[in-house]
């Protein structure tokens, strides 16, 4: 099965994107950051424990005209409440990437001098989801920081009036 998303987006300098699994070992995930025209990085996820990062344009240009960075995840993944989905929060800034399941953060990437196009501003999203039956695989919409905002104080008032 093979799932496809693409998005433009338009976000702040502190991009955020949520990605839901099914609650199992078997995933397997690529987020394209792109700029308009061309693609900036990715995030791939291989497995519960081991994916890469892609710059474009970075280092020697060896593989597909960047350079990956291969990771390991030596985390515990924790599944949603319901027990049957597992959310993946991506953050990005110029600065870095970090991979993060209910807070804790799986992975993080640093970008340096030989980074090429990875401290760039995304400004087009592009999923691919591959051997996952569930029907919601594709990510999350990319939302601001007002909006998730609003999302929280609305789930806040939600817990105030059950108590």
């Amino acid at each position: 099965m093979d799932n496809r998303a693409d998005l433009r987006v338009n976000m702040d300098e502190e991009e955020r994107y949520f990605v839901r699994f099914p609650c199992s070992d078997n995933i397997w995930f690529k987020l394209f950051l792109n700029a308009e025209d061309e693609q900036n990085s990715h995030v791939e996820l291989l497995s519960k424990t081991r994916g890469n990062i892609y710059c474009n344009k970075a280092g020697w240009r060896s593989w597909y005209g960047g350079e990956r960075t291969d990771f390991n995840i030596n985390s515990e993944w924790q599944c949603e409440d319901d027990g049957k989905f597992m959310i993946l929060e991506v953050v990005k800034t110029s600065d870095y990437v970090a991979l993060k399941n209910r807070g804790n953060t799986l992975y993080t990437k640093e970008f340096g001098s030989r980074d090429g196009n990875c401290y760039k501003r995304t400004e087009r999203l592009t999923t691919k989801c591959g051997n996952m039956k569930a029907p919601s695989l594709l990510p999350f919409l990319p939302q601001k920081k007002k909006q998730q905002k609003k999302q929280q104080k609305k789930q806040q008032k939600k817990q105030q009036k059950k108590q």
